[in-house]
């Protein structure tokens, strides 16, 4: 099996389990296809390829235009992005300890996600958590 798709889930599962909150079962967010491979992974594959590590791609694009290229119709969207980390865990680790990254994972007001995981480059494993609010 493709290590990206086995990566991701475990990345998505470990994001949700710092979400849950047994008072509400909406906190929960289903993966959005459009949101992960079109979005997330390309972005982690593009990081990778280019060894560098940004919310902006080397040819100017944000996450919102991203989004807006793979087709995801949002209202609201929010990205993470880290390089270096060796597994889900130590990548979700990271990004709890960091306020803003953090603040992106517990944001009750999205609904949907999408991760996005490559090796190579310079840091040898990229991710991309993008998450959305569909318009």
């Amino acid at each position: 099996m493709d290590q990206r798709l086995e990566q991701g889930p475990e990345a998505v599962r470990l994001g949700q389990d710092r979400r849950r909150d047994p008072r509400d079962p909406r906190r929960l967010l289903p993966a959005n296809q459009r949101l992960r491979t079109l979005a997330a992974q390309r972005h982690s594959e593009d990081m990778a390829a280019n060894s560098y590590m940004d919310h902006v791609s080397l040819d100017g694009r944000t996450m919102t235009d991203r989004a807006t290229a793979s087709g995801y119709r949002y209202r609201m969207l929010g990205e993470n992005v880290a390089a270096g980390q060796n597994s889900p865990a130590e990548v979700m680790d990271g990004w709890m300890n960091s306020p803003g990254h953090r603040r992106n994972i517990l944001n009750g007001e999205f609904t949907q996600i999408g991760v996005g995981y490559a090796r190579g480059g310079s840091y040898g494993i990229y991710w991309t958590q993008v998450f959305g609010t569909p318009a």
